[in-house]
C-alpha cells in the first residue's frame, strides 16, 4: 500500500505495477478521476493498493527485494503462489536517523 504522507490519500504518481505489465507507468497504473480538484476535466491518480485474489487469503507481511515486492497470502503453501509486484526504482540515498526508540527512566 502506498499513500500520500500529507493526507493519507492516493499518490499522484504510480509507485507499483497495478496492471501487471512489468512496467510502472502513468498509462495503465493510474485511474482517471473527475472532480477530484478544481481542475477542469479528468486527472490521473495512482492506486493506493491492490487486493489479493480470494483464493490467496489474507495478505501477510511483504518482502521487498530490489524493485519487486513479494506478498504471500494466508492460503499460500508454496512460494510460487506469492503475489509479485514491480515497484518504482528508488535511487534516493537514505541518510540520517532512520528510526528511534524512546527511553524511559526506571
Amino acid at each position: 500500500m502506498s499513500v500520500k504522507t500529507e493526507n493519507g490519500g492516493s499518490p499522484e504518481a504510480p509507485v507499483f505495477d497495478f496492471n501487471e505489465d512489468g512496467i510502472v507507468a502513468v498509462i495503465g497504473d493510474t485511474a482517471s478521476v473527475r472532480g477530484r480538484s478544481r481542475a477542469k476535466g479528468a486527472e490521473n491518480t495512482a492506486y493506493a493498493g491492490k487486493k489479493l485474489e480470494e483464493e490467496q487469503g489474507m495478505p501477510a507481511g511483504p518482502s521487498i527485494i530490489g524493485d519487486r515486492r513479494f506478498t504471500p497470502g494466508s492460503a499460500t503453501d508454496e512460494g510460487s503462489e506469492m503475489q509479485e509486484t514491480v515497484l518504482i526504482s528508488n535511487e534516493a540515498t537514505v541518510t540520517g536517523r532512520l528510526s528511534w526508540e524512546q527511553l524511559f527512566p526506571d
